[in-house]
């Protein structure tokens, strides 16, 4: 016959086990909290030193050509685009609006002249953010052609018109 244990043996070992589960799950939230707070310094280091690097490079491109018209376009520091100062940024791109006579050949060489193109329409927001900046009853040149004169019609930069994006 087997001695039984004493009530107070069982339950100091049920109070025992329970012990080290309590301990085992506090010890694993502690290195979680502990992962957790070191990944956040060094994202918010990493993020840090990447905005002062932008922020640097905006104030050299400033100091080096006081032409230029910088600005932020969104919350995020990489939205950011310089432009020479009579031109106006848009997502990364800059526009110049010719208020000079001249022929469409003309407007395409004043253009490569200053390292530019005729404006090519990408995106129904490009499109929406250049009708916005032209004015009403003045004509305007885009780089759009129909070279052959097929009817075959191309932007400046080769690719082909799409109707359905402007």
């Amino acid at each position: 016959m087997v001695p039984e244990e004493e009530p107070q043996d069982r339950e100091k070992g049920v109070w025992w086990f329970q012990l080290k589960v309590w301990s085992v799950a506090v010890v694993s939230i502690l290195l979680l909290c502990v992962c957790f707070t070191v990944s956040s310094v060094a994202s918010h280091n990493f993020m840090y030193s990447k905005t002062v690097k932008r922020l640097s490079k905006l104030q050299e491109y400033q100091q080096y050509y006081p032409s230029l018209t910088c600005v932020m376009e969104g919350k995020d520091m990489e939205d950011w685009s310089c432009c020479p100062t009579p031109w106006t940024s848009f997502q990364s791109s800059c526009y110049f609006i010719s208020t000079v006579m001249q022929s469409w050949t003309e407007s395409q060489n004043n253009c490569s002249v200053m390292g530019a193109d005729l404006v090519v329409i990408n995106t129904k927001e490009e499109q929406d953010f250049i009708t916005q900046n032209l004015k009403i009853n003045s004509a305007y040149f885009l780089g759009l052609s129909d070279p052959k004169g097929w009817r075959h019609w191309q932007w400046v930069d080769q690719t082909p018109y799409n109707k359905n994006v402007t």
